[in-house]
């Protein structure tokens, strides 16, 4: 009686179906429910359960979608975790060489063979090629049907000829054709015809998962059966006790007493049970405060990620009542310390303010869970003093003074609160050893610009050799955040430092504050990088500052200027289209290079494809498309592994033809995928930002940028917002030789076809982590390595 589900655009694989679940497609979700399909997938479309006798017994269960991008029909084992499942993709069911496959459903036959919809299309794009290319397919369509070799098929019966002992025999049948059909026959023959064979045959039926398919029935008649449902609510098999609450929320309205029914199983020993009742339970509109307590109650029994995204569900529409009890003094914390943490994180940011309030008046506040970070997201001036005093008042590990600094912070620049302190008192906490609290330290003082006499400090790390990289970027970031003479002053010393990573870091941070002074310095910088890709890192920091393009206009020299820098300046331009013409002009001009803009006509574009079907290797083309300088890498995925911000390539060879691959990389404005528009966010303090709109909420909105590097800008500090083109930069392949591109191109149009290309198959790890090792791991042990996780600095992805 459970769900699954594809949505035929994302690349989670299946899914379990939660009751109000928001999932990839869902537009502007606040939270998405992750798929049970560890890894990356393809686009499926359709899904079907094996329930057949004519497939062998390790087929049952299994899930059969469609890859209809890859022209291939994929098999999923489906086995029990936690509170619902998880998946492993199996061999393929089958896989066309033809283009024209394009499997969109598959469903089990009467005589438990396999059928298969055949959309039957060259063509599956929707507006990136022309409505009008002749090699759409509007006539053609066909259904498959498959066969397991050497087995015999189930024999067909006319259900709507059988008696009605006949159908309800069926029900227990292992064909799930049959049991399907047999209710749909059994549901139309009426309450009448059916009662009284059905009361007989429930009688005489034993086993659980029969009797819930009698139970299934009197919910199609819509006739409610008590005794059978609280049979079923006590059975000895988790999954049928999940069914009977799945029917119990059904017929809520017909029982005075389904909430404290649904309540017991809110607690109940199956995890899947009590997601099953937790999101029953506040399937209501009249909510009571029974109800609340129940909802929160699941918290009792251990919880994973499934079990917590129905409760963030539930917690979203019991917020009001819960916010009542609580005003009324019916709800406290005493005992309750998980769910309140739990509720704080998930209702409204105005409505934790006045939670917190009432909680944490006169107590400590507790280092453990996640109170730091949600008085930092939520928190009054009262509670960020309280997290201050706590600070300064020597209360706090190294780890929970990391967290209170940014949490601090966090209130700065989202909320445009601080409590009434010293502003100076957190700079003391730069000079600790604790690297994470000295960023996190750096980063407060510069919000509040509350560097006062650390500031000659700040600049000393700021420029000093032997410090970190992340320590010296959140030091100049604290100087320009200070802003002023007294920064300028600091910063254009620095900008002209023997050492590279210091001198681009400063004038950048120079640059947003004063770009005139900053773009002479800048100019030299760019001179002074030793490659493409280090320059590109600077011309993107510089770019994004408002009228840049002018001033570096003006301090470019006429002649002399490196090549390397200008290609990674022009680079930098057409990243997400900005419009930068004078200094588009000037940059080729100032370094001696070729205007190699290529365009290319229909017959150019039919040449090369040609090429690539005679000539192309698409070994070394996926050489090219490694290449760093290329930064392919950096924005697309294949097989999951890759960026984020442009589209994935897993099967982009068997969906898309081989001209638009070629069209849309040399122009890559001209056909701009669904969904794939930049946004540029222009902010008050002059910076302007390109990249994909990763998510947002009432505070601050984050970008994911061409880099592959989230940034996120407090809504607050936003001038304007406006649509981009594609992040993509045009030209990007212009300086290729011919062979290359071609080669390329030839590796793109194999990915997702049958071979040694096909990246499809999810369950394969792609993304590795490393970890330097030092003496102390000799010291203390592989596993205080293991046990420390994988995300801490020391690891790189």
């Amino acid at each position: 009686g459970q769900s699954f589900v594809t949505d035929g655009a994302g690349g989670q694989g299946l899914s379990y179906a939660v009751p109000g679940a928001m999932y990839f497609t869902y537009a502007r979700a606040p939270k998405l429910l992750a798929s049970i399909s560890p890894g990356r997938y393809p686009k499926f479309c359709g899904l079907e359960l094996v329930r057949s006798e004519h497939f062998p017994d390790d087929w049952q269960g299994d899930a059969i979608t469609c890859d209809f991008r890859a022209h291939r029909i994929v098999r999923f084992d489906i086995s029990e975790k936690g509170s619902t499942y998880v998946t492993q993709e199996m061999p393929d069911v089958l896989r066309s060489p033809s283009v024209t496959f394009r499997p969109i459903d598959v469903k089990m036959g009467p005589d438990g063979a396999l059928y298969i919809a055949d959309w039957s299309n060259p063509i599956i794009q929707h507006g990136e090629v022309d409505f009008r290319d002749e090699r759409r397919d509007h006539v053609h369509g066909r259904i498959w049907r498959v066969s397991y070799k050497g087995r015999p098929v189930v024999k067909k019966t006319d259900l709507t000829k059988l008696g009605t002992e006949a159908l309800l025999a069926k029900l227990t049948s292992v064909n799930g054709f049959e049991r399907e059909k047999s209710r749909r026959v059994l549901k139309e023959r009426g309450e009448e015809k059916v009662l009284p064979a059905l009361e007989k045959w429930v009688a005489g039926q034993t086993a659980e998962q029969a009797l819930l398919e009698g139970l299934w029935i009197y919910q199609g008649l819509d006739v409610v059966n008590k005794p059978l449902l609280d049979k079923l609510l006590e059975a000895e098999d988790g999954r049928v006790r999940t069914a009977a609450v799945q029917v119990l929320n059904e017929w809520q309205s017909k029982f005075d007493d389904a909430s404290p029914r649904l309540a017991k199983r809110v607690t109940d020993e199956h995890p899947r049970v009590r997601l099953a009742a937790l999101r029953s339970i506040t399937n209501k509109k009249t909510k009571s405060d029974d109800m609340v307590k129940a909802a929160l109650s699941v918290f009792e029994k251990p919880t994973d990620n499934y079990l917590e995204y129905g409760a963030w569900l539930s917690m979203n529409e019991i917020e009001e009542p819960w916010l009542d009890m609580v005003r009324e003094g019916k709800w406290t914390a005493d005992g309750n310390e998980k769910q309140l943490e739990f509720a704080l994180k998930t209702v409204d940011s105005a409505k934790a303010s006045e939670v917190l309030g009432v909680f944490l008046k006169g107590k400590t506040i507790p280092e453990d869970g996640s109170w730091i970070e949600i008085i930092g997201r939520a928190g009054t001036k009262a509670e960020l003093q309280q997290l201050h005093n706590q600070l300064t008042g020597g209360k706090l590990s190294e780890k929970g003074q990391a967290r209170t600094l940014a949490a601090l912070g966090n209130a700065s620049r989202s909320r445009n609160l601080r409590p009434d302190v010293d502003r100076a008192g957190v700079a003391e906490f730069i000079n600790s050893k604790n690297s994470e609290v000295q960023v996190a330290a750096l980063g407060l003082a510069g919000t509040w610009k509350g560097l006062g006499s650390k500031f000659g400090d700040v600049a000393k790390l700021a420029g000093a050799e032997g410090t970190a990289t992340n320590v010296r970027q959140a030091a100049i970031n604290a100087i320009r955040e200070t802003g002023g003479d007294e920064a300028r002053n600091a910063l254009r010393p620095l900008g002209q430092a023997q050492h590279a990573e210091t001198r681009n870091m400063a004038v950048g941070a120079l640059a947003m504050i004063d770009i005139n002074q900053a773009a002479p310095l800048a100019i030299a910088a760019l001179g002074a990088t030793k490659n493409e890709q280090e320059a590109l890192v600077l011309w993107r920091s510089l770019l994004n500052v408002k009228n840049a393009d002018a001033a570096l206009v003006k301090a470019l020299p006429e002649s002399g200027f490196s090549q390397d820098a200008a290609k990674a300046g022009l680079r930098a331009i057409r990243e997400g289209g900005r419009n930068m013409q004078t200094l588009s002009l000037a940059l080729p001009r100032s370094a001696g290079l070729k205007d190699e803009d290529i365009t290319l006509s229909k017959a150019e574009i039919l040449a090369l494809t040609e090429a690539v079907d005679k000539t192309g290797n698409p070994s070394r083309g996926e050489l090219v498309y490694r290449k760093l300088e290329l930064g392919c890498v950096s924005c697309h995925a294949i097989g999951g592994a890759g960026g984020k911000v442009g589209p994935d390539l897993t099967s982009i060879g068997a969906s898309a033809p081989l001209d638009y691959l070629v069209e849309s990389t040399y122009y890559p404005n001209r056909k701009i995928k669904e969904g794939y528009h930049s946004l540029v966010v222009e902010t008050k303090d002059n910076q302007v930002l390109f990249g994909m709109l990763e998510s947002q909420n009432d505070n601050e909105l984050v970008l994911r940028n061409v880099a592959n590097q989230r940034t996120k800008v407090a809504k607050s500090n936003i001038r304007k917002q406006t649509q981009g083109n594609s992040l993509m930069p045009s030209g990007l392949i212009d300086r290729l030789d011919r062979q290359d591109q071609i080669d390329l191109f030839s590796f793109m149009s194999r990915l997702g076809k049958s071979g040694a290309f096909d990246a499809s198959k999810g369950n394969v790890a792609r993304v590795w982590r490393l970890r330097a090792a030092n003496h102390r791991d000799q010291q203390f042990g592989d596993d205080r390595i293991a046990d420390g996780g994988i995300n801490r600095n020391r690891w790189v992805a």
